[in-house]
């Protein structure tokens, strides 16, 4: 199941009610009404875009933290002392995939576009196009999983 089910449920059940408000609103030719509510659709999808992403960035967190105390775990003294070093709540994000996943690799190239994404929201703006809220679960529920090592 989705990590992102509940947020996925709740996002279909506000955007199916205000496509039919819009339909409605279409149908009885109240252009201006049907332009409002069209940007309002844009701005949920925008908010319900940023709770996924939080929810990532949190798991994200919990595997790079399980990860670092792994390697302050090992056995060879030098090797523990780098991990011991490492404060994975003072990393910015983007180190913190990089505990997890290859630079180069397009997962991490793929939640790097989200991220700045995420981060334009985070600072008041939209991102330009609507996001598709249902695709963006599944891209992060897929390097969710590989990042956890499941299938």
């Amino acid at each position: 199941m989705s990590p992102f089910k509940d947020i996925i449920d709740a996002h279909e059940v506000a955007d199916d009610a205000t496509r039919k408000k819009m339909g409605t609103v279409a149908m009885a030719g109240h252009d201006d009404h049907f332009v409002e509510l069209y940007h309002l659709s844009i701005i949920a999808a925008n908010a319900y875009f940023f709770m996924l992403f939080a929810r990532f960035e949190h798991r994200v967190t919990e595997l790079a933290m399980i990860r670092v105390e792994a390697g302050r775990q090992a056995t060879i003294a030098s090797d523990r002392r780098v991990w011991a070093v490492l404060d994975v709540k003072k990393m910015d994000f983007l180190r913190r995939l990089a505990l997890l996943t290859d630079k180069g690799s397009s997962d991490y190239a793929t939640v790097k576009e989200l991220y700045e994404d995420r981060n334009a929201i985070a600072h008041g703006s939209l991102v330009e196009t609507k996001p598709n809220v249902k695709v963006v679960a599944t891209i992060l529920s897929g390097v969710l999983s590989r990042l956890e090592g499941t299938p």
